[in-house]
């Protein structure tokens, strides 16, 4: 199986208005990595975006078959934390529903900050964050 990923360079650093520090200013930018298979075949997908400091874990599949072992889920989150630096992020959030899900992101680092009850009449949404650490790309 290979990692792959597709980026988009489109943001920018612009000057503060009311002061004379600049700081990072972009448009959210989406983040894209796949794990497939020789054949072509997906075998797991993250979509994220990162926008002013900021990775936004959006979705997180892994084909069902590679589930139990968590590698492919992972290598997928690694690669977005490794990135995201490179953009300027320093933290990372997401949500996500049920306790299974929850327990994998509070092994990657994350940590809960709010719970909605009763999201869709029937689940719980979990809200988590991280510090992301400030190392260089090499995918």
């Amino acid at each position: 199986m290979a990692l792959c990923w597709l980026d988009d360079d489109s943001g920018g650093v612009k000057q503060h208005p009311k002061t004379e520090e600049f700081r990072v200013f972009t448009r959210p930018r989406p983040l894209y990595f796949f794990i497939h298979e020789e054949e072509g075949r997906i075998r797991g997908d993250l979509t994220a975006k990162t926008h002013s400091e900021y990775l936004k874990a959006q979705f997180l599949w892994v084909d069902e078959q590679h589930r139990s072992y968590g590698v492919a889920a992972s290598e997928l989150m690694i690669s977005a934390e490794r990135v995201a630096p490179k953009r300027g992020c320093k933290n990372a959030f997401l949500d996500t529903l049920g306790s299974k899900a929850l327990e994998f992101y509070k092994r990657r680092g994350y940590s809960k900050f709010g719970r909605l009850s009763g999201f869709s009449g029937e689940h719980e949404r979990y809200f988590l964050c991280r510090t992301l650490e400030p190392y260089s790309v090499h995918l």
